[in-house]
């Protein structure tokens, strides 16, 4: 009796245990299903990383080169270097004509690209080191200020601009040369610069020491410095290609 008292006690024992199993196993799996079920949690982005970049462009300024390099977050600091020059002969009838421009400009420009897109704002500053020099000379007249002079008493007549060593910039454009998505950029630059320079108008003749011909000569030089100063600004237009590294 004793006996199957026991056994009765072990399977019901057994019984009770294999129950809780199986609720456990239940449970667990439900509790498994209500996680898979929930919202992922969202994993932070990437801390922002610096970045250089080479560029070459052309444009208004001539041709050039571009140094990016990224100094915070939406922020780079851009430099360029470029080189515009050419000159220009005409003769007519009697009269011959000299024209050469030479201008070497950097620039340095801080960049903001608003809300980290492409998109950018520039300010910075020009330096510029060159000329502009328009020569004239004749074996008849030149008029020089109000009144007309023989050729061989003028000489070459010259007008001449020089260039300033710092010049505001500001403008816009589109382009992130170190955007981490892109090794390869494009961008495009539309701005003006805002330049003051030194205008001059001489004549290498005989003439050059006779008083009236200096008063019509400052007059020359009062009429240019006007056409001059009827250009307030330099647009600077550009297109350029970048490489990141």
């Amino acid at each position: 009796m004793s006996g199957k008292l026991f056994c009765a006690g072990v399977a019901a024992i057994a019984c009770l245990l294999g129950t809780q199993t199986v609720w456990g196993q239940e449970a667990g799996t439900a509790g498994l299903e209500k996680d898979a079920g929930a919202t992922p949690v969202a994993q932070p982005s990437p801390s922002w990383q610096a970045g250089v970049a080479m560029g070459f462009k052309v444009g208004t300024l001539g041709p050039g080169v571009d140094l990016t390099v990224g100094i915070a977050e939406k922020f780079n600091l851009r430099g360029n270097l470029s080189y515009l020059g050419f000159a220009y002969h005409r003769e007519e009838d009697e009269d011959d004509y000299h024209f050469k421009l030479s201008t070497l400009t950097s620039l340095l420009l801080l960049d903001w690209h608003v809300g980290g897109g492409q998109f950018r704002l520039s300010a910075g500053a020009c330096l510029a080191n060159g000329y502009g020099r328009y020569e004239e000379s004749s074996t008849e007249d030149i008029k020089v200020g109000d009144n007309r002079y023989p050729g061989a008493g003028v000489g070459t007549l010259t007008k001449k601009v020089s260039l300033p060593t710092l010049a505001p910039y500001v403008g816009i454009g589109v382009g992130d040369a170190v955007d981490e998505d892109s090794d390869v950029t494009f961008s495009f630059d539309l701005g003006v610069v805002i330049p003051w320079c030194d205008v001059t108008v001489s004549a290498d003749g005989p003439l050059a020491s006779d008083p009236a011909f200096r008063v019509d000569l400052a007059k020359e030089k009062d009429d240019f410095t006007d056409d001059v100063r009827d250009w307030p600004v330099y647009p600077v237009l550009s297109f350029g290609m970048a490489f990141k590294f």
